[in-house]
């Protein structure tokens, strides 16, 4: 048994997951995921592999671990990668000027306190990264992370432009 297939079934087994409940989630017959579990089936396609990752909740980066990803999907990916990486090296850049100007009109007591507010912020935000990390393999507290996600966005943007419009 390969390394990706032992991977694939110790996690259907963790979550619970029948082989039939498996195939029908993914749209492919219970013979086929017997069959790969079994070592019939070498390595299941790149979209059927996608299926499963999904349903299973295992992280994409998985694909390319377990040599999954075709050349074609490959190079548009890093592709993609590195423009996203220069759009937001450009964001960066025009976020700090913007800060830069604002930080400018403030007063020392009002920085302090964006100061605080964003040492809080960054708190909570390690703080539900944490719960997220935990909670991977569950979607419960999903509605109440993002929640508290949104409640700490509009406090944090109310705070700002209060202050700003000073």
């Amino acid at each position: 048994m390969t390394e990706l297939v032992t991977y694939i079934r110790d996690r259907r087994i963790a979550m619970n997951m029948s082989t039939r409940r498996l195939s029908e989630a993914i749209g492919v017959s219970t013979g086929y995921i017997s069959g790969l579990e079994r070592g019939l089936i070498k390595q299941p396609s790149y979209e059927i592999a996608k299926k499963i990752f999904t349903v299973l909740k295992i992280d994409y980066s998985m694909l390319d671990y377990f040599g999954l990803i075709p050349a074609s999907v490959r190079e548009q990916l890093e592709q993609h990668g590195e423009e996203e990486v220069n759009h937001r090296e450009e964001l960066r850049k025009l976020y700090a000027e913007e800060l830069v100007r604002r930080l400018d009109r403030m007063e020392i007591e009002q920085i302090e306190g964006l100061m605080t507010l964003m040492d809080k912020y960054r708190d909570i935000t390690d703080k539900i990264i944490a719960i997220d990390t935990q909670k991977a393999n569950s979607t419960e507290g999903d509605e109440a992370i993002s929640l508290i996600r949104n409640i700490v966005e509009f406090a944090y943007g109310k705070y700002l432009d209060a202050d700003f419009e000073k």
